[in-house]
């Protein structure tokens, strides 16, 4: 039949593969669950099998089921795989378990093993942030804007954290309220033309 010939030239496990991703990309998590699980079971190759731990990992990190998500990361990191992207998704996962310190060192590594990989400094610089670490969360944001200038979650990433030193400053000098204008060039420099200025701007309290 066409089905097993199409299965026996490129590989089972390459089938499942590319079938979950489509599921992946239509917010079918289930049935992507399910076919990334017979790739890693057929598989064969260890990089491939790096590759198929990591996108059932990002499956299980979508469905929240963060431990799963973990054990799959870490298979992918230790496997021949165990490149920048792997790393980048430990992070976040790890940022999504309030393991900032953690989320952190696996940037690190996402970045030592891909110095231009943009993802890798937006999630360490939203770590830094929610850690309290101001300049070193402004610090990664920018570098990863730098990379990916049109990437809207890193200026929003960025815009979040002035609305957070704002309130500091707020707090500081016993002020209900930052100035209107002070937000406005801020919103324009964070989050750049071509947004809606008005959506950013419901972010702030301002006078």
């Amino acid at each position: 039949t066409p089905y097993r010939r199409l299965t026996r030239n490129i590989g089972l496990e390459n089938y499942y593969a590319a079938r979950g991703d489509i599921y992946f990309k239509l917010k079918d998590l289930r049935h992507a669950l399910r076919d990334f699980s017979r790739a890693i079971k057929y598989g064969k190759c260890k990089k491939e099998m790096g590759i198929y731990y990591n996108l059932r990992g990002v499956c299980y990190h979508e469905m929240k089921h963060y431990e799963a998500a973990l054990r799959d990361y870490d298979n992918a990191v230790k496997s021949m795989y165990g490149n920048h992207v792997a790393w980048n998704n430990r992070a976040a996962l790890l940022v999504d378990m309030q393991l900032y310190n953690d989320a952190i060192e696996n940037a690190n590594n996402a970045i030592k093993l891909d110095p231009s990989y943009g993802n890798a400094y937006k999630h360490r610089g939203v770590a830094y942030h929610l850690k309290g670490e101001f300049e070193e969360a402004i610090t990664d944001i920018n570098r990863c804007i730098k990379l990916l200038p049109n990437y809207r979650p890193a200026r929003l990433a960025l815009l979040s954290i002035w609305k957070d030193i704002f309130d500091c400053v707020r707090i500081v000098n016993e002020q209900e309220a930052v100035p209107l204008e002070l937000c406005k060039i801020v919103v324009d420099y964070t989050v750049g033309n071509g947004y809606d200025i008005d959506e950013c701007m419901v972010n702030f309290t301002y006078c």
